[in-house]
């Protein structure tokens, strides 16, 4: 079994788009060359949701921090808003942040 994912093609407009949006600022990763990595937690914060974070430094001296992002307390409050609805696994989502320094 292997754990490599494959890229989907077929997404649906409201994915496409920010898929799009994340493809441009990721590829400004092109051509540079990596000095260092760094991988952890981001520092507590009480309004956002906790997140692993990926750090690459680049030779030229920019930053690009990698995290990520999810809804599940957002869906996890609406259950307990609404304890009669029901949820898919579609209504969950996780995210990649890319973050230029």
């Amino acid at each position: 079994m292997s754990f490599i994912p494959k890229i989907e093609k077929n997404v649906p407009e409201s994915i496409s788009r920010r898929l799009e949006i994340s493809s441009k600022r990721a590829e400004e990763m092109k051509g540079k060359t990596v000095r260092k990595v760094t991988v952890g937690f981001r520092k507590r914060d009480d309004d956002v949701h906790e997140s692993d974070v990926l750090k690459i430094e680049f030779e030229d001296g920019s930053i690009l921090h990698i995290q990520t992002a999810s809804n599940a307390g957002n869906v996890i409050q609406d259950f307990e808003h609404d304890k009669k609805r029901t949820f898919k696994p579609s209504d969950f989502r996780a995210d990649l942040i890319f973050t230029w320094e």
